[in-house]
């Protein structure tokens, strides 16, 4: 009795200061949201959408750089409705920021992904918060995924943690860092992408051909191994930045995951083309790159962020970032075919 006394005057503090508490969340009744959870000893705190059924597991998306959790499951259109059509658990986390600014925009919300630095231990966090998540929620799958700087993470986690923690990858518009390359020019680091059942877990990564964010533009520099973030990206928040080259998605793909996941060696010639994708694939469809093709100046992002915020994507997908990776994760093909017109 006095463990659960001492449990509940503890969740009673944390919400006197607008915390929720985590650990009593398992005994709600789904279909249910909770918003800024915490995880003990981490400054992070993540929202939750449940469904009725979690048959699908869950999906775990991160944020690009200077990206706020709320602002990200409005651009998603994140919502119950949305978890319940895909059975799936759906948790938005919040980035830390290593350093703030006298004036606004002061914080680069981010992940630490040897491109840009939080100030934080982000692996560990993922495996707290991943940890939490199974066995409160008796979770039978968890995925990650991401946008721009969050896809990067996912590409660390992915080299880093292969399957220990998720099942499945997804990023968007967010190559690894160049350190994973295999003729990187900064400091090398190994993509293992360990696993204790044979193989890697399925990634797939898409990519705008014309993104002026990342790559400025994959377009230009397509046959480059590194492609650069643009100047006007890292100027903004320059304390964040540790490195300013990515490994091209395609050669990602030759290099690391169609090898690590099939011993496949793919060539960098699309697969399949539709009027809107490009596509690379390796590993009977489980290691994918999908480039979209299209102008950027369709006047869904601001000129800044050109052919590389989610709108555009969303628009030139032909569905919401978290359908896609919903259905391509789970293998719901006729969900797939409904959601996505060009799939």
């Amino acid at each position: 009795c006095t463990d659960l006394h001492n449990l509940y005057m503890n969740c009673l503090l944390r919400l006197l200061v607008g915390l929720a508490c985590a650990h009593l969340a398992i005994s709600m009744e789904a279909p249910y949201v909770l918003t800024d959870q915490a995880i003990a000893g981490f400054p992070h705190l993540y929202d939750v959408f449940h469904p009725s059924s979690v048959t699908n597991g869950g999906m775990i998306f991160l944020h690009g750089g200077g990206g706020i959790k709320e602002n990200v499951e409005n651009s998603l259109n994140a919502s119950l409705d949305l978890a319940e059509a895909h059975n799936m658990l759906l948790v938005f986390p919040q980035g830390q920021s290593k350093q703030t600014c006298s004036e606004p925009p002061c914080k680069a919300y981010t992940w630490s992904n040897y491109v840009m630095d939080s100030g934080q231990d982000d692996v560990s966090f993922l495996r707290a918060l991943v940890s939490h998540l199974r066995d409160s929620l008796s979770l039978s799958r968890l995925y990650l995924t991401g946008h721009s700087n969050g896809g990067m993470m996912a590409n660390r986690m992915w080299c880093e943690t292969g399957d220990s923690l998720f099942d499945g990858y997804v990023s968007f518009d967010g190559p690894p860092s160049s350190v994973f390359a295999n003729n990187s020019s900064t400091e090398h680091k190994a993509c293992a992408a360990a696993s204790q059942f044979g193989s890697p877990p399925p990634y797939l990564s898409v990519f705008a051909y014309n993104d002026s964010v990342v790559g400025h533009t994959p377009e230009q520099h397509i046959d480059n191994e590194l492609w650069r973030l643009s100047k006007v990206t890292v100027s903004m928040s320059p304390y964040a930045f540790v490195n300013d080259a990515l490994l091209n998605d395609i050669f990602a793909l030759e290099q690391l995951r169609a090898p690590l996941r099939c011993s496949e060696s793919p060539p960098r010639t699309p697969s399949t083309e539709t009027d809107h994708l490009r596509v690379f694939s390796a590993c009977n469809d489980t290691a994918v790159v999908a480039a979209i093709k299209g102008a950027n100046t369709d006047g869904t992002c601001p000129a800044i962020s050109a052919g590389h915020c989610i709108p555009f994507l969303q628009k030139h997908l032909g569905c919401g970032l978290l359908d896609f990776a919903a259905t391509w994760l789970t293998g719901e093909v006729t969900s797939r075919t409904s959601a996505c017109s060009y799939w």
